[in-house]
């Protein structure tokens, strides 16, 4: 509650009832996160069910309050942010074949957390995104040879 306070601007009882109300409101969550923190004390490996992910924490000092909190906390957080990630690497393996299968003058250049840069012309652009194929003079054609443009 702590860092939701500060982050919040509000006080630490504050915090507390906010999360009372969220966990009250989505009882399955709370569920998920204890569990997720037993197996992590039982085993010392924390994993998201999402996606296989997993941190090893065979290493830390258990007799460390803060750092078990902290631990704690990203057992918790570890299902979450790498759903993102493994969303988003799907994403980019799949614009990654399209550029491929469709020979486009295009690539990846750079991903960071969600964002991600791709180069490439503006018409390989519309190609890309609305699978539109070739541009005869200023018509930019689809597959089933429909203007857009």
């Amino acid at each position: 509650p702590g860092k939701l306070a500060a982050q919040l601007n509000i006080d630490i009882k504050e915090a507390k009832d906010l999360q009372k109300k969220y966990f009250d409101t989505f009882p399955k969550i709370k569920k998920l996160m204890d569990n997720l923190v037993k197996e992590m004390k039982d085993t010392k490996i924390a994993r998201s069910p999402l996606d296989g992910r997993f941190i090893d924490f065979s290493g830390l000092d258990w007799d460390n309050g803060g750092l078990v909190a902290h631990a704690m906390n990203q057992t918790k957080n570890l299902p979450f942010q790498g759903a993102g990630a493994s969303t988003t690497k799907k994403a980019l393996i799949l614009i990654d074949k399209e550029i491929k299968a469709r020979k486009l003058d295009a690539k990846i250049v750079n991903c960071v957390h969600d964002k991600s840069l791709l180069c490439l012309n503006p018409i390989n652009c519309w190609k890309l995104l609305l699978g539109y194929e070739y541009l005869n003079g200023d018509n930019l054609i689809n597959r089933d040879n429909q203007q857009l443009l």
